[in-house]
């Protein structure tokens, strides 16, 4: 059963969105070629999307709140730490290429569904 406020599509985008964001980060650590295509963020990015269109428009506190910790953490000085900054600041990174796009389609659904 999905949780509250979330469809099983909006579940799967979501797990797989922060597993990609791990490996590619692991894969950039280890400067694996698997890394470097371009087409990474738009996979991101469209799962993004699915997450913002089917994500419940009742629970929207909860997504800006994570899309903005994250956003807050992702530009402390994590890199400086060494061996591990790099990779969790590249994850984070990654992650963001995901949350960004679907917090803005919450948002703009949320701002319309106000308006109506």
């Amino acid at each position: 059963m999905a949780k509250k406020g979330r469809t099983p599509w909006d579940k799967w985008s979501f797990n797989l969105a922060w597993i990609l964001a791990v490996l590619l980060a692991l894969g950039g650590s280890f400067g694996l070629a698997f890394t470097s295509g371009s087409w990474w963020p738009l996979i991101l990015l469209i799962l993004g999307l699915v997450v913002g269109f089917m994500h419940s428009l009742k629970d929207v506190t909860p997504m800006v709140l994570l899309v903005l910790a994250v956003a807050i953490f992702g530009t402390s000085s994590l890199a400086l730490i060494p061996w591990l900054g790099i990779f969790v600041a590249t994850a984070i990174a990654q992650f963001m290429a995901f949350l960004t796009p679907a917090a803005l389609v919450i948002a703009l659904r949320k701002v319309f569904e106000i308006m109506k």
